[in-house]
């Protein structure tokens, strides 16, 4: 709906206007260049220049502010100049700052042009306007004060009368609104969907403040979750540096359909009673490319599935899909999608006890059955895990090598852990991680984090006002981050951090103090009854036998290169790769941290072309 403003000539008229038909249309009567100025009441002057003739540059051009005599004077003046036609002819407009998007250079508005909006559709000057036609009309007013301060400039200035001077500005641009509302078009047409990101122009900074090039309300956006700047984020709604990023507090389904892919999610139930669900990146039905081969996707610890989506198009799950390779997405049990039991609750103190034997002998059987199944392409699929990830594939790999090759046609390791070398500030804590989990079992306390969305949503708060602490606290975990981009911060801290079994990380300490790649330790007697022998059985990595590629960083807390190659040195396939990320780069400061995999900015030029080399030569199923 059209706004309506004063009476008689000065006003918007009522109803939709029409460019077209110069009686009624208001862009028409903004923009006609008629030689004749109509007065309507005392002291107004209704401009008839497309910008305002003097009037526009005097603020005294109304009922309150100016009497006839000065009215005629300028007139007089502007007469004399004889620049009445000739200004018509050479008006320059540039659109700065309505709706945020500016337009290059200037262009000059031809006669043709003049009975037409500003916002003509096909107009180069055509500018993004804002979001509601009430916004819209304040911006276009204030925009007035602007030209006239940008032509008064280029005419070398304008002799001011009386208490106005160009000193008080603030004052002039304050009273130019009226004059706006009397002389500038504003058509009657649908304005575009507000996108993410919106940077329009604030109506009272412009009013109060012209001599201000910024504004704090210029990009206001409460809805803005992610900043290219840390110290941005506490004045995210603020800031033109911060933007709504979709994947934040998106689960791993919407996040793959927000990003164009097809998405399925499959549940499967392992032997021991947990339901598993995974997510399918099936190929587009349009690719005619014969590879499709399966693809499958291993978090790691304390996270879920949305660790292979969550970054947009630097995701490996996409990168493998636009491939042509089948995706699949794991959600190991304790996850918030794969929470439910075939008897137990997860508020059950039973059902957090397992650990990562388990995984390794339930879960990953159950998870490769199923894909096998599925695409009828058992012995195709590539294993691709990250951190716990790898660990329970190794498990897997050495403890039933029979199965592992009846289904997998190669493994992908990212950041390795077998054997640990954790970084100082770690090691005492490792130490006495045995005894703390064994205090926690006595506790009843099975499970880190079983609230896990309690604490995510704390997190996103605590983020959103220090984000440095969040980031110092990822590089304590993880190493060197420098390779993490800040506007991904809130999306990993709202899947950061997931629900994690105690027995797990008592394992994981246990590994550490031994140095061995080893099953759980129950303790002696524990160990008669399900082993047979007092001390833990290990992991004989020899028994592997499908291709197995590695990649680690130089920065890792919880490993070095000498336990990456040890591991090379054990297993017992032919084709075994490992490398340092990035590939190529001697740089120490650029070296990948442990979650670098996940989140690294550079992933596409620094991993991924290597990666899919080695799948294309050593693990292809063609």
């Amino acid at each position: 709906m059209s706004p309506t403003h004063g009476g008689g000539d000065g006003g918007f008229p009522s109803g939709k206007g029409n460019a077209s038909q110069k009686s009624t249309s208001i862009a028409s009567r903004a923009l006609a260049f008629g030689p004749k100025s109509s007065l309507s009441g005392v002291g107004r002057v209704r401009s008839n220049f497309p910008h305002g003739d003097d009037t526009a540059h005097h603020p005294q051009g109304f009922d309150e502010y100016e009497d006839p005599w000065h009215q005629g004077q300028r007139h007089g003046q502007a007469r004399k100049k004889g620049e009445k036609e000739s200004r018509y002819n050479r008006e320059y407009v540039r659109c700065t700052t309505w709706g945020g998007k500016k337009n290059d250079g200037e262009i000059q508005i031809g006669n043709e042009e003049r009975e037409n909006s500003y916002w003509m559709e096909g107009e180069k000057r055509r500018c993004r306007m804002c979001y509601e036609e009430k916004e819209a009309i304040e911006h276009m007013w204030n925009g007035c004060g602007e030209m006239r301060d940008r032509e008064e400039k280029e005419r070398g200035g304008y002799e001011l009368r009386g208490r106005f001077t160009p000193i008080r500005r603030g004052i002039r641009t304050l009273l130019t609104s009226r004059w706006c509302r009397n002389s500038v078009a504003f058509p009657s047409t649908t304005l575009p969907s507000a996108p993410d990101r919106h940077t329009h122009t604030s109506m009272a900074r412009r009013r109060f403040f012209p001599w201000k090039k910024s504004s704090p309300f210029e990009t206001f956006n409460p809805s803005n979750n992610a900043c290219t700047k840390l110290r941005d984020y506490p004045v995210k709604a603020f800031s033109k540096n911060c933007f709504v990023n979709p994947n934040v507090k998106s689960r791993t389904p919407k996040m793959i359909v927000q990003n164009r892919y097809p998405v399925v999610a499959y549940n499967v139930t392992t032997s021991d009673g947990y339901k598993l669900q995974l997510f399918r990146i099936p190929p587009r039905e349009n690719d005619n490319r014969t590879n499709k081969q399966p693809v499958f996707l291993e978090h790691g610890i304390f996270v879920d599935s949305a660790n292979w989506v969550y970054i947009g198009e630097r995701s490996l799950a996409f990168v493998l899909a636009d491939q042509g390779y089948d995706v699949w997405l794991a959600n190991q049990r304790g996850t918030r999608y794969s929470r439910e039991h075939t008897k137990l609750k997860d508020s059950d103190y039973k059902y957090w006890l397992y650990s990562l034997d388990d995984l390794a002998h339930n879960d990953v059987p159950a998870a490769l059955d199923l894909i096998a199944n599925v695409t009828g392409k058992a012995g195709s699929i590539v294993y691709m895990g990250h951190s716990r990830g790898s660990t329970v594939i190794l498990m897997y790999a050495s403890s039933n090598p029979v199965h592992a090759r009846r289904m997998l046609k190669g493994i992908v390791a990212f950041s390795p852990i077998a054997y640990l070398d954790v970084v100082w500030y770690l090691k005492d804590l490792i130490k006495l991680g045995p005894l703390i989990g064994k205090v926690l079992l006595f506790l009843n306390i099975s499970v880190i984090n079983r609230q896990m969305e309690i604490l995510i949503s704390l997190l996103q708060v605590l983020c959103g006002y220090v984000p440095h602490l969040c980031r110092f606290a990822l590089t304590l975990s993880s190493g060197r981050t420098v390779h993490f981009l800040p506007e991904d911060l809130l999306t990993f801290y709202s899947h950061f951090p997931s629900s994690i079994a105690t027995m797990q990380l008592i394992q994981y300490s246990q590994m550490s103090v031994s140095n061995k790649f080893q099953k759980y330790d129950y303790g002696k007697e524990e160990n008669l009854k399900k082993y047979g022998q007092e001390e833990p059985p290990l992991y004989n990595l020899t028994n592997i036998i499908v291709p197995l590629v590695m990649y680690y960083g130089k920065h890792d807390i919880l490993i070095k290169e000498p336990q990456v190659q040890r591991i090379n040195e054990e297993v017992g396939c032919a084709v075994k790769v490992y490398k340092s990320v990035p590939i190529g780069v001697e740089e120490d400061v650029l070296q990948y941290g442990h979650n670098d995999f996940i989140w690294a900015g550079d992933m596409r030029e620094s991993l991924y072309p290597h990666l899919l080399e080695s799948l294309e030569n050593h693990m292809s199923s063609k």
